[in-house]
């Protein structure tokens, strides 16, 4: 009497060899390509944070540039500590 089949079928040796060599190369190409994308993020994330310095120093820029130009309305406060007598007397002219 022999045993009874089981289903069991032997792959040939080229399915398996080519079967582990994709598996192989999903796993070098994934570990690249992850590696690719995080150095992407992190020069993303770099160029945000220079660009917002760039940003900040342009507003402070601004800013001492507006608070250290003298108004020329047409009136001048000659009690004040900031009084340019320069353009006040090109203002005459």
């Amino acid at each position: 009497m022999s045993a009874p089949a089981t289903g069991v079928r032997k792959v040939s040796s080229l399915f398996q060899i080519t079967r582990f060599a994709v598996l192989g190369f999903g796993v070098v190409y994934g570990a690249v390509h992850a590696r690719t994308l995080k150095n992407k993020a992190e020069e993303h994330d770099h160029q945000v944070a220079y660009d917002y310095k760039l940003r900040l120093i342009k507003e402070a820029k601004e800013a001492w540039v507006k608070k250290n130009t003298p108004v020329s309305s047409g009136t001048y406060d000659f009690e004040d500590p900031n009084f340019d007598a320069e353009s006040w007397a090109a203002s005459l002219e």
